[in-house]
This record gives C-alpha cells, structure tokens and sequence, in this order.
C-alpha cells in the first residue's frame, strides 16, 4: 500500500506500509523541492507485543508527533495505513499452517 500526497510548492509526502514478519512497518518519506527525491523521514512501527504503534523518527521531523493521532491530524489522508486488519491476520496464519503442511511429508496409511 503506497500513497503521495502533494503538499505544494515542490514538497511531497509519501506513505508506505509493507509487512515483515510479525511487524507492519509503514515508512513515511518526504520529498523537498530542492532535492527532487524522496528521503527518510519516520517510521512507525506496530508489532503484536505492543500496545500501540511507534514512532522512529529518523531526521526529527517527527518529534512534533507524540503520538499517531497527533501525526494524522496533520494528515487524516493516511489514517487507513494504520487500521488494523483481521483479515490479513487471518489468511496470516491460515498460510503459516499450510506452509508448514507442505513442508511436512505425510505417510501413507492403507485402509
């Protein structure tokens, strides 16, 4: 899940959410209109053993959020990168299941 949005005058910001492993990471990135490119901005990071997404901010930008309902006050259009989904929980473990099916052989028994 990728979004930009234009901020104006030459300056972008993009969001994207990837998973890895049990973590959703989702990097946010800003564009200045002197550079032309994308750099880091923050991360934040959500994992089943926390309580609530964290903020890693990389270039202090971020240090004006303290939290993620301060962050998309600022930018409502990223709200939905940070929902949290059942159902990719869900087919999670149902493929973690199967994966470890196939991996495992089966015997044969004769009726």
């Amino acid at each position: 899940m990728r979004k930009t949005l234009n901020l104006g005058n030459g300056y972008r910001i993009k969001a994207t959410r990837k998973k890895v492993g049990t973590f959703t990471v989702v990097a946010i990135d800003w564009e200045h209109p002197n550079y032309g490119y994308f750099a880091d901005a923050m991360l934040w990071v959500r994992a089943p053993h926390l309580d609530e997404w964290v903020c890693f901010d990389i270039v202090k930008w971020g240090e004006k959020y303290r939290s993620l309902e301060s962050f998309l006050k600022k930018y409502p259009e990223f709200s939905n990168f940070f929902e949290f989904d059942p159902f990719e929980e869900i087919w999670g473990a149902i493929r973690k299941i199967f994966e470890s099916r196939k991996a495992t052989p089966r015997k044969h028994v004769a009726p």
